[in-house]
């Protein structure tokens, strides 16, 4: 039976203060005396803004949160953790419910809306925090029982597969929590759990077991201790913690994979009172539900911002931005793909979700209205049941000369009566006149036609002595922007050559998805790429390879080539030795698109939670999401030597089940064999079916 006299609120026992911030500008949620809010939002829950009787919540048991009576009238425990899934699933902790509520979707929720799915009931003490992986399984902080709950599915029903810790006991050893509260899941599917009064971070390994002891630890960082952790959010390897008493969020950056190891703090971001739970957003930046008065801090109630926190190398003494509410009991917090924020009311029994803007302009404020309007049909893409993927296949430019070289994938394809891909790709590299005369002007004809035009780059290694495929040091990045070196001059003088190239689409009024540095995050792959350092020298790498991207972006912009979309292209973690894709995001005002490059049978990304999980944080920027590179993995069983055994259609089967928000593919050419034999869409199998399906996005037979 619940025991309330055994409730330990992870903020710190809310206070049951109903004053509003009188006066406050209220951004996304209504003001009291308001009639409108002043930026739209949906609720989950109760509709009224000031009633918290029965009377006041929706009539289904589970549209409403808190749906119990355990004596003396309904308790005052209302939603607390939020998580939401990569497939834009929400997930809710109704914690005097005594279970998890789960809605498909936020797009479409109306008044009163019943959860579709009703998970924990019967199992479940008093949860308050929740997270999910990319597989969709479904992480549980029960604080009142002690224990994290972790429930796997098959469809739409739930199961209970394993319990960490002692169900009603709690302890301080590693197999044991007292109040967990804030969660976490990482992209290698490890698991971290803030242990509330441990004053500590527990990290476990997947897969789980009954009980299990956590195998490393976090504990507090600067001045030696946590107080009280209440709250978690992870990006890659980046880990936001909590720390309610002592008023900041500390952040710890991996990986965490040395239980010796006593872990410093990387940043320590203060100006807040009591923070009771975190987010990220779409656009890297840190969400703080900041308790302040009402849970014995100096300030009032209200959401903290600060930008960029994932990105940004420093400690900050202040939020960027605030936002105020009327929200005395402000507890979990979740931010999804589009820049919803997901905020609990603890006391009103509900959840508001506040749209917030996210930019759909181009980085380049100066872009072309046909680039902007590229852009814009990019964004449009997302999602759609019919014509949301953009096929693409890059040209081999290296092979000349037309129809028997680069021009080969097309020509073939038109003379199989194969529809025309979308999108036409190649090197920059070989654009330059002198290579191929006639690919440029091909390419120009394929935009006039309908078609898009992506260029990516692999540059050569402007450090003397260096080589294309060896990561060159920091230290020579930074001398790449450094003048007076001799890799600067070398590598202005490159710049100078692509610029040309990229000039002539100008000249033609032809927007392009641009992508250089490809893969950066691919072990020892290029000279610009991951080296395989760990640590600082890890986070001064991904700090030299953000000021080589900033300053390729600022020399394009000041050159006059407004027709470019930069496109982030990471390698998937299934093509060998990779770090998260995230590392190296140059930060959104860098970026216009991301995308993955994909070389496996099945596409899976890297056949489960990882990949998955990289999908997600890619989206979650908020930026059009594609495969920038796709093919089969030759050699492998299943695809023959030449490349033709491969099933095309698994592109679009993989978008529905697996990437709903892609908006292109673009098949990459392969060689194998001596002499080399190029193969690309007009090679293997079913392609003429992934052209005609109608998620897949192409142009009539025999386009230019």
């Amino acid at each position: 039976m619940r025991n309330t006299c055994l409730r330990r609120r992870a903020t710190a026992l809310v206070a049951a203060t109903s004053a509003l911030l009188a006066g406050s500008a209220v951004v996304g949620i209504a003001a009291a005396t308001a009639t409108t809010p002043a930026v739209s939002f949906t609720t989950l829950g109760q509709q009224t803004l000031d009633g918290t009787s029965l009377e006041t919540r929706c009539a289904s048991d589970s549209a409403r949160f808190n749906s119990h009576d355990f004596g003396g009238g309904f308790a005052t425990d209302g939603p607390t953790g939020i998580a939401i899934a990569a497939s834009g699933r929400i997930f809710v902790a109704d914690d005097g419910g005594q279970r998890v509520l789960s809605w498909k979707n936020a797009d479409a929720l109306t008044t009163c809306q019943a959860a579709d799915i009703v998970i924990g009931a019967g199992e479940l003490e008093g949860p308050e925090a929740v997270t999910v992986d990319g597989a969709g399984t479904l992480y549980v902080a029960d604080t009142l029982d002690h224990t994290v709950k972790i429930f796997t599915h098959v469809g739409s029903v739930y199961t209970l597969a394993h319990t960490l810790g002692q169900s009603g006991v709690a302890g301080s050893g590693f197999n044991q929590f007292d109040y967990p509260r804030g969660l976490a899941v990482d992209e290698n599917g490890r698991l971290f759990v803030a242990d509330d009064d441990n004053n500590r971070v527990l990290i476990f390994n997947a897969p789980f077991t009954n009980g299990e002891s956590a195998v490393d630890s976090i504990y507090g960082s600067a001045d030696g201790h946590f107080g009280g952790v209440k709250a978690l959010a992870i990006s890659g390897d980046t880990l936001f913690v909590a720390d309610y008493y002592d008023s900041r969020v500390l952040r710890f950056t991996g990986p965490f994979n040395n239980p010796s190891t006593t872990y410093a703090s990387t940043a320590i971001f203060t100006g807040v009172s009591r923070p009771v739970d975190l987010a990220i957003g779409p656009d890297s930046s840190l969400y703080v539900s900041d308790q302040g008065a009402s849970g014995g801090g100096t300030g009032t109630q209200h959401i903290a911002v600060y930008a960029d926190a994932v990105l940004t190398k420093t400690s900050l003494t202040k939020p960027t931005t605030t936002f105020a509410s009327r929200i005395d009991s402000a507890l979990g917090m979740a931010a999804d793909a589009s820049g919803r924020l997901f905020i609990s009311e603890y006391s009103d029994f509900r959840v508001l979700i506040r749209k917030a803007p996210v930019s759909t302009a181009p980085i380049d404020p100066s872009a072309t209205p046909a680039t902007v309007a590229l852009l814009a049909s990019l964004r449009s893409d997302q999602g759609r049941a019919t014509g949301a993927v953009s096929i693409g296949q890059e040209m081999a430019t290296y092979l000349a000369p037309k129809n028997t070289g680069y021009y080969r994938e097309f020509a073939t394809l038109t003379a199989q009566g194969n529809r025309t891909p979308v999108i036409m790709s190649t090197e920059l590299s070989y654009l330059v006149p002198s290579r191929n005369p006639g690919a440029i002007s091909t390419m120009i004809a394929h935009a006039n036609a309908g078609g898009v035009i992506a260029i990516d780059w692999h540059p050569d290694n402007p450090v003397p002595g260096g080589t294309y495929d060896k990561p060159i040091t920091t230290s020579q990045l930074g001398q790449i922007v450094t003048p007076g070196t001799t890799a600067y001059t070398n590598w202005n003088s490159q710049v100078a050559t692509a610029e040309a190239v990229l000039a002539q689409f100008a000249a033609a009024g032809v927007p392009v998805l641009f992508r250089p540095f490809v893969e950066t995050n691919g072990n020892k792959f290029f000279w610009w790429g991951n080296d395989n350092s760990t640590g600082a020298a890890h986070r001064s790498r991904e700090a030299a390879f953000r000021n080589l991207w900033s300053g390729l972006v600022s020399s394009t912009e000041t050159d006059g080539l407004h027709n470019l979309l930069y496109v982030y292209s990471a390698n998937a973690l299934s093509q060998g030795a990779a770090v998260p894709a995230m590392d190296y995001y140059p930060g959104d005002s860098l970026v216009d698109v991301n995308g993955l490059d994909i070389y496996q049978e099945s596409l899976y990304l890297n056949g489960g939670d990882k990949g998955l999980n990289e999908y997600a944080e890619l989206v979650s920027t908020g930026k059009p999401f594609g495969m920038s590179e796709f093919g089969q993995s030759v050699g492998n069983s299943g695809t023959d030597p030449n490349g033709a055994a491969w099933d095309a259609r698994t592109v679009a089967t993989r978008v529905v089940d697996s990437y709903p928000k892609t908006v292109y593919a673009i098949a990459w050419y392969s060689t194998i064999g001596s002499p080399n034999y190029t193969f690309g869409l007009s090679d293997v199998s079913h392609t003429a079916d992934l052209l005609a399906n109608p998620l897949i996005k192409s142009l009539p037979v025999g386009t230019p």
